[in-house]
C-alpha cells in the first residue's frame, strides 16, 4: 500500500496495485468509484473466490478473507471443545 498526496484539503489517497495483499485478499484491480466509495476487485488466496471489497474495509482490516473462508474459521471456533455436562439438573 502506498499513500501519496493529492493536494487540496482532502489529505492523502491510498494507492492500491495488482498483487497487494490485505489478509487473505489479493488485489486484482480497482473498480469504478460509486458515491465516493472506492471498490476493489480481489481474489481470496485461500480458495480463489473473487469478491468486490470496499477499500476502507481492506485497509482497516474489517475484511480479511471471502465469506466462505471467513465462515469456515467461525465454524471451527464455534464447534470447538464442548462441555460433556448436558447442563441439566439431576435426572
Amino acid at each position: 500500500m502506498r499513500i501519496h498526496s493529492q493536494g487540496g484539503n482532502f489529505g492523502r489517497r491510498i494507492v492500491v496495485k495488482r498483487g497487494d495483499p490485505y489478509g487473505a485478499w489479493e488485489v486484482i484491480r480497482e473498480l469504478e468509484e460509486i458515491d465516493n466509495i472506492r471498490r476493489i476487485l480481489c481474489v481470496c488466496r485461500l480458495c480463489g473466490e473473487r469478491g468486490i471489497v470496499m477499500l476502507k474495509t481492506l485497509t482497516t482490516g474489517a475484511s480479511k478473507r471471502c465469506i466462505r473462508c471467513g465462515s469456515r474459521g467461525r465454524r471451527r471456533r464455534r464447534d470447538g471443545p464442548r462441555k460433556l455436562d448436558g447442563g441439566g439438573g439431576s435426572g
